[in-house]
């Protein structure tokens, strides 16, 4: 039903991009399907691309495939799940609000008909591209299921791998074909040549693998499932690493240049509540998207300067991670001369800060991760053996 179309589009977005760890890749594929329809039930664009926006970077916040959600426990020290585990206590409450909003927007819009035809097409080529079954949902369920039980994060991942590994190699894929996969990524075949195919060749493509596409979707349509699933591999982090080392070369720089210390005390000296903590680093996060114009940087930077504040409060890690994802991540598409809201406005067709309003999820998550800091809700502590606690006050 169309009244339902704006918390559907939340939930597709949203497990797409748990699914892939990328924002970006989500907007720019069933982002841009999901805009094409809303414009087809009479949705405003600046409404649905605020919901696409909200949906994309829940997962880019919340995945373990996630660059940003990697990057932002190894600036502050904490282990990858336990940062996961951490961010729930302020996402996990603003999703069910941002939920609430969809329904609630969503019942006053009726009528209009969905892209049947595209629906179907895209269905098809999936059941060409892959060998679809139950068994598909094995990898990324083990993975979620070990972090539930806190397993350290490298096993986890590697069980993962292992498993998606086994079932390739019994789908007929051969041992060259997996490693390929595993160092640089999947790249799509069926879909990736629909993608290029015109005249007589896609004509005859469609009665090889009987399918009952007109040619123009075909084509359209093997694009966008062609950019959906050709990413991921060790080689598409490198990137990601790269930077890391960067952060700790520059962290150490500024450490021992006396910079961080001073930057940072002129802040603390005026904070006394893990309220206080937090909303600085959330502050920090944000002006960082505003004046440096990177996502990156905006986790890395004030991830740096505040962990020895952290430590010499007694917070865990995982704190300050989950500070800077909450506002360095999400506040990034709002902002219409930062990477991520320059590309998020080109992908989805609508300017940034007509979108902005209604990317819920964005902007409310750090409000609420502000709020629970002050009523010392989800306050993680870090004792003195070195393990963390969840308390109000300091063990």
């Amino acid at each position: 039903s169309p009244s339902i179309f704006l918390l559907a589009t939340l939930l597709i977005t949203s497990i797409v991009s748990i699914s892939t760890g990328s924002s970006w890749t989500t907007a720019g594929t069933v982002g841009i399907a999901l805009m094409g329809i809303a414009h087809g039930l009479g949705i405003p664009a600046p409404l649905t691309a605020g919901i696409v926006v909200s949906g994309a970077y829940f997962g880019d916040k919340m995945s373990p495939l996630s660059d940003t959600t990697n990057l932002a426990p190894a600036v502050a020290g904490a282990n990858l799940f336990d940062h996961i585990r951490a961010m729930v206590w302020s996402t996990g409450p603003t999703y069910l609000i941002v939920a609430a909003i969809c329904v609630f927007l969503g019942m006053r819009y009726a009528g209009g008909a969905l892209d049947a035809e595209k629906i179907s097409a895209m269905q098809q080529m999936m059941k060409a591209e892959f060998n679809i079954g139950l068994l598909g949902f094995l990898p990324p369920l083990l993975v979620i299921g070990l972090a539930v039980r806190k397993a350290p994060a490298i096993p986890g991942l590697f069980a993962g791998v292992l498993v998606a590994a086994i079932m390739s190699a019994v789908q007929g894929n051969g041992i060259g074909d997996i490693i390929d996969a595993i160092h640089y990524g999947y790249g799509a075949s069926v879909s990736g040549e629909f993608a290029g195919a015109e005249g007589e060749a896609l004509l005859n493509m469609l009665s090889q693998f009987n399918l009952d596409i007109a040619p123009e979707m075909a084509t359209e349509v093997g694009g966008m499932l062609s950019e959906l699933v050709s990413r991921g591999g060790l080689d598409s982090m490198m990137w990601t690493i790269s930077l890391i080392f960067c952060a700790l070369f520059f962290g150490g720089v500024m450490e021992a240049c006396g910079f961080l210390e001073t930057i940072v005390g002129s802040i603390t000296r005026q904070v006394k509540t893990v309220g206080g903590m937090m909303g600085s680093v959330i502050g920090t996060c944000f002006l960082a998207n505003l004046f440096l114009g990177d996502q990156y940087l905006a986790l890395v930077i004030p991830g740096r300067m505040f962990k020895t504040a952290f430590e010499e409060k007694g917070l865990a890690p995982r704190m300050l991670s989950r500070a800077t994802e909450d506002a360095g991540t999400l506040t990034s598409a709002l902002i219409p001369w930062n990477t991520c809201g320059a590309f998020q406005s080109s992908v989805l067709g609508v300017a940034t800060l007509a979108y902005a309003p209604y990317a819920f999820l964005n902007y409310l998550n750090p409000i609420v991760s502000i709020i629970m800091s002050y009523m010392k809700i989800g306050i993680y502590w870090r004792k003195e053996d070195g393990t963390d606690i969840v308390a109000k006050e300091k063990p």
